[in-house]
């Protein structure tokens, strides 16, 4: 028989209790991080989608529509009711990142899902994404 002090057995239960809430921490954090970029990811496309139906003055979003298409493009690109109008704001800008001219910016701010993604100390962040796309000018 083997003395108590030099048995194996359990060991592996042992090595595992210690080393799965690390690896259950690294995984939740990868997962919340991942949907954080993929969620700001689709927000951006719709800032841009919106800012350029707005620009070229396409039947879909006629002026005054612009949050309601931002939503309905949320709804269709990531899943439904991600944002609402109220977290959408259209408006005329005459730059963008630099440039001078007449822009037509959408800015959506978002931090509804944040408070299933991240830890509650952090549910206090906002996503923000801007886009901005030149207006056609009619000659």
């Amino acid at each position: 028989m083997i003395g108590i002090k030099r048995s194996k057995a359990g060991v592996a239960a042992v090595e595992f209790a210690m080393a799965w809430p690390l690896a259950f921490v690294i995984f939740a954090g990868t997962f919340s991080i991942g949907t954080i970029c993929w969620i700001q990811s689709g927000l951006q496309v719709v800032a841009f989608g919106t800012a350029r139906c707005l620009a070229i003055g396409e039947t879909a979003c006629p002026a005054g529509n612009g949050p309601a298409y931002a939503v309905s493009l949320a709804n269709t690109r990531l899943y439904k009711n991600v944002i609402t109008a109220s977290n959408v704001a259209v408006t005329s800008a005459t730059t963008c990142n630099g440039a001078s001219g007449s822009y037509s910016q959408v800015t959506i701010t978002d931090s509804s899902w944040i408070a299933n993604v991240l830890p509650s100390k952090l549910s206090k962040l906002a996503l923000v994404v801007k886009a901005c796309y030149p207006t056609m000018n009619s000659s």
